[in-house]
């Protein structure tokens, strides 16, 4: 009997991959300027659209990961691929 994943599960396992990656980056990698970099523009009017950042924190909470966890990439590739908790 297989567990079968949701893709959602799958969207944010790689999400959170690649935002522990980023986060282990030296400063000068590319990726990462272009992560920290706000381009000079007025914000429109309304409620601001979900960022990525809102993303990958908001699959961290659903999976009970903390913001540090990054650091050590056994317990980040734990969190990673744990499941959601709806």
């Amino acid at each position: 009997m297989g567990i079968t994943l949701n893709i959602l599960d799958t969207i944010e396992g790689k999400r959170l991959n690649w935002y522990g990656h980023l986060r282990r980056m030296p400063e000068e990698r590319w990726p990462l300027k272009i992560w920290n970099w706000q381009p000079p523009r007025r914000r429109k009017r309304g409620k601001p659209r979900l960022s990525w950042n809102d993303g990958v924190y908001q699959a961290m909470q659903d999976r009970y990961m903390q913001e540090e966890d990054w650091q050590d990439r056994r317990r980040w590739k734990l969190g990673c691929e744990r499941r959601r908790i709806v």
